[in-house]
């Protein structure tokens, strides 16, 4: 993690405003229930804004949780229990992850973030920012990412990044997070974006690795992975993702014949 992350991480003011955020998404979920109570909010518009309203709510409560953590008093150093846990943790989310954060340093300026298709089109700095803070600070990768998608200027490329690393990085979150209903919300979500790109470019090939992860992974939907998967494979993914795909197909494979 760089001194800038960590600055990031431990600022108190960035905590501050996180909390001010928390409690302003939580309130929201109050109104929302009191006015579809009354009828004032469709049943159709209701439960879109709730999605929306909990899985923003469940990033920044996780946000708030690495900063507080970053500021609670260090416990002495524990090296056995650092190896225990390492070996632990170590899984196909963990592998992409990391392979994800070292690919996006070291990428040129010639490939695209995307995934599959020739870089025509430059992508949204905020795009790139948004990938580098993924695994550190995801509630501020999504604010990135979310801009991105709200910018009627922001280019096709720039969008489909957006929607994949915005559902890459929801992802990711849902699987640190305790099995339940927030974590498997994060992952509909993480489907719905993965989608969205989809939608936006067939041809990437990235989102179609991602969604079939996800379906995989979190929906053990093996049926739903497969033909996701082969796109993927078909429409070449970027080079920070190609490696990590034998041991995902290997699982699928295993999960198609058993």
């Amino acid at each position: 993690m760089s001194a800038n992350s960590t600055r990031s991480v431990t600022d108190p003011d960035r905590l501050a405003a996180l909390e001010e955020e928390r409690d302003f998404l939580l309130r929201s979920l109050d109104d929302l229930d009191r006015e579809h109570a009354v009828g004032d909010v469709s049943d159709d518009d209701y439960h879109v804004l709730r999605d929306d309203y909990t899985a923003r709510a469940a990033i920044t409560i996780r946000a708030i949780e690495q900063r507080t953590a970053a500021l609670a008093p260090r416990r002495p150093f524990n090296w056995r229990r650092l190896a225990l846990n390492g070996v632990a943790a170590l899984g196909i989310a963990a592998a992409i992850t990391v392979a994800l954060v070292n690919a996006t340093a070291e990428r040129n300026g010639a490939e695209s973030p995307t995934g599959g298709l020739p870089n025509s089109e430059p992508i949204d700095a905020r795009v790139v920012e948004g990938q580098a803070l993924m695994q550190t600070s995801p509630f501020d990768a999504v604010q990135l990412f979310e801009t991105v998608l709200s910018d009627p200027a922001a280019s096709k490329a720039s969008r489909v990044a957006a929607h994949t690393w915005y559902g890459w990085t929801l992802y990711l979150t849902s699987r640190q997070m305790p099995a339940g209903a927030e974590a498997e919300l994060l992952a509909e979500r993480s489907a719905a974006h993965l989608e969205d790109a989809i939608a936006a470019d067939d041809d990437a090939a990235d989102p179609h690795c991602f969604l079939a992860i996800v379906r995989f992974r979190t929906f053990n939907d093996a049926k739903a992975a497969r033909p996701l998967f082969d796109t993927c494979v078909a429409a070449g993914p970027s080079p920070n993702v190609a490696p990590l795909l034998s041991a995902f197909e290997t699982d699928l494979i295993e999960a198609e014949n058993s």
